[in-house]
């Protein structure tokens, strides 16, 4: 071999060769992503398990990625590794959404049920919410225009819109299942209060009687 040449193992896959280093990048620029997410949503949320409950939303969107990948029989390509990125982070806009009027259901209304919480949070956020995926699938179906010849944008534009799709069914039927275990800190506050409001009781009891004790000792 030549001075200054060396051997580079790539795949051909998706109409396009790949280096599988490329790939492993590529897979740990998500995983940053999600973490970065989760590390936000603690700290808007004050809590660790509702970011939980949020990112959870990405891995299911990614099976939507991955079966309009298969139904369709489109090559994984640099496309689809962008639709995933896309996907991380459109995806928990929506469970944000609900989850942040859930907080504040909840603290309107401490007595209402988990069920009905979420309920009341879900009917007030849908709307929004799938108007908001709506018009990012609209914004994408220009790419798809110009069909397989455009191999990149192409599959980016199908991966986030079959993977935006799956997530709106994620978010009515299995987010519920997550943040129904998910406790507020709005409880642990009203629990608090109940205590002080207790303690305060006890206490203005017992003002009286030490005003008599020392009635009593100034008249003797």
């Amino acid at each position: 071999m030549p001075v200054g040449y060396r051997i580079k193992q790539q795949y051909y896959q998706g109409g396009s060769w790949n280096d599988q280093k490329e790939d492993s990048t590529q897979v740990w620029i998500i995983l940053l992503v999600a973490v970065i997410i989760f590390f936000i949503c603690a700290i808007v949320f004050e809590s660790l398990l509702q970011p939980i409950a949020v990112l959870m939303m990405i891995p299911l969107s990614f099976i939507g990625v991955f079966l309009t990948f298969y139904w369709f029989e489109l090559g994984f390509d640099q496309g689809g590794y962008a639709s995933l990125l896309l996907l991380s982070g459109l995806t928990v806009n929506s469970a944000l959404y609900i989850l942040n009027e859930l907080n504040s259901v909840r603290q309107r209304f401490p007595r209402l049920s988990a069920i009905r919480a979420y309920l009341k949070a879900f009917n007030n956020k849908i709307t929004p919410v799938i108007l908001t995926l709506l018009s990012t699938v609209l914004g994408l179906v220009p790419f798809l225009s110009g069909g397989k010849r455009e191999a990149f944008w192409f599959s980016m534009a199908a991966g986030t819109i079959g993977g935006l799709i799956f997530s709106l069914l994620a978010i009515i039927i299995i987010l519920p299942m997550f943040v129904r275990g998910v406790k507020h800190k709005g409880k642990k506050l009203r629990n608090k209060r109940i205590g002080l409001k207790r303690n305060k009781e006890i206490t203005n009891e017992n003002i009286p009687n030490k005003t008599e004790e020392v009635l009593d000792y100034c008249n003797e």
